[in-house]
């Protein structure tokens, strides 16, 4: 019923890995980043930081779902 609702983004990649940028999550994004793919690289973070050149939306927001 959700996909109904929420519809599918087929090039979109979300990413979250806690407590940061570490571990699977951090290996796998570095090597889709290295891709010459169109995918679009989110990650979902406590604090957005503006400084960084990545795609981040904020944990706890509709964004994130």
């Amino acid at each position: 019923m959700i996909n109904k609702i929420i519809s599918k983004r087929r090039d979109l990649v979300i990413f979250n890995s806690a407590p940061d940028f570490t571990g699977n999550s951090m290996a796998l994004f570095e090597y889709m980043n290295s891709l010459e793919e169109d995918f679009e690289l989110v990650w979902i973070v406590n604090n957005p930081m503006d400084d960084l050149d990545i795609g981040q939306y904020e944990f706890n927001t509709l964004k994130a779902l």
